[in-house]
């Protein structure tokens, strides 16, 4: 039985206007995420990936087209109501970890629950489980420079699971990692995805990674290429 489609990018157009010149980055790109799949995105540096993946995410506005998620169109309601759909259904992963620096390891991955109300005791419970898959659960009072850059890119990681996302989009996670530990981050994915029945949308140039997703797409002349 085929997974189900969580979430349509359909005819996306984005362009910007620079001291008076238009420059499309991207036009009639179309995507289908399915549920609990992997799907890599690549393409030459300033292609317009990480544009696509901010609009895939409500980040980002776009001119034309629409998004869909579970068939519903979210792309024209309201900012407040992007934000929770967004806070909801979406995790990110960014290839500069972008913690805070003044909160400890446990105060980050409770962040995204913290802007909307108290944190409960089963939150915290469960970002002690995640630091617990991921490693690291002995880091969770200590600040982010206490950190290597592979534990900080794991905590990155739990930090976008706490909410139980729908989808988590990843640019670039491993950009800034030697490849034993960028190994160590892929492999990190594939099981939670496994275990926490997530799909993953990725920016990378690490063909490796991308060839070890279910579905790889080319950023090419503007619209997206499946290979």
């Amino acid at each position: 039985m085929t997974n189900p489609i969580i979430l349509e990018l359909k005819n996306i157009k984005k362009t910007y206007n620079t001291a008076g010149n238009i420059l499309t980055v991207l036009d009639g790109a179309n995507l289908s995420i399915k549920q609990q799949s992997k799907v890599a995105i690549v393409g030459e540096s300033g292609s317009g990936k990480s544009t696509f993946l901010h609009i895939a995410s409500l980040l980002d506005k776009f001119d034309e087209g629409e998004i869909l998620l579970d068939g519903k169109e979210i792309s024209n309601l309201k900012d407040k109501n992007k934000s929770e759909i967004r806070n909801k259904n979406f995790g990110f992963v960014y290839q500069a970890h972008l913690l805070l620096q003044e909160f400890t390891v446990l105060e980050n991955i409770l962040m995204p629950i913290l802007i909307e109300r108290s944190i409960k005791k089963d939150d915290t419970k469960r970002a002690e489980n995640l630091l617990a898959k991921l490693n690291i659960l002995e880091c969770k009072d200590k600040f982010p420079t206490e950190l290597s850059g592979g534990q900080q890119q794991r905590v990155a990681i739990a930090r976008a699971l706490i909410q139980s996302p729908k989808i988590v989009f990843a640019d670039e996670p491993t950009g800034n990692l030697d490849p034993e530990t960028a190994k160590v981050v892929k492999q990190l994915f594939d099981s939670l995805i496994e275990e926490e029945k997530i799909s993953l949308v990725i920016v990378t140039h690490d063909m490796r990674m991308a060839e070890s997703c279910d579905d790889i797409y080319h950023l090419e002349e503007k619209q997206l290429i499946e290979k």
